[in-house]
């Protein structure tokens, strides 16, 4: 993930008050929790709103297996907070490409079976 590259420096995110999105490709599920212990650690989890987790392609396992799904690894990290989770969403390198405004008020609701992101106004601008 990207956004572990950016913690500490000057292009660090201000995830205060957002839905945080985060996909995957191609990485090692120890190393994807390392980088969601790295993110909670770094006070980057403490102010968010929601997070999603988007398709985890191709996400492998060791010779000597790391023992935890990514949702496993998600719920290890941030089961404890008081924010909506929503795991596979339909976007990142998938099939699926569901689109997702970018700085743009959208509501997360996660709290029965059939999660579902709000997009109350248009972010095209008309």
């Amino acid at each position: 993930m990207l956004i572990n590259n950016r913690l500490g420096t000057t292009d660090q995110i201000d995830t205060r008050g957002s839905i945080l999105f985060l996909e995957d490709i191609g990485e090692k599920l120890y190393a994807f929790d390392r980088m969601m212990m790295h993110l909670k650690m770094s006070g980057s989890l403490d102010h968010i709103h929601g997070l999603i987790i988007g398709e985890m392609i191709e996400m492998g396992d060791s010779k000597v297996p790391f023992g935890k799904t990514i949702d496993e690894i998600v719920l290890d990290v941030c089961g404890d907070r008081d924010f909506p989770i929503v795991s596979n969403f339909p976007c990142g390198h998938g099939e699926y490409q569901a689109t997702l405004p970018i700085s743009h008020e959208i509501e997360l609701h996660a709290h029965d079976d059939n999660p579902y992101i709000l997009i109350p106004e248009s972010p095209v601008d008309q």
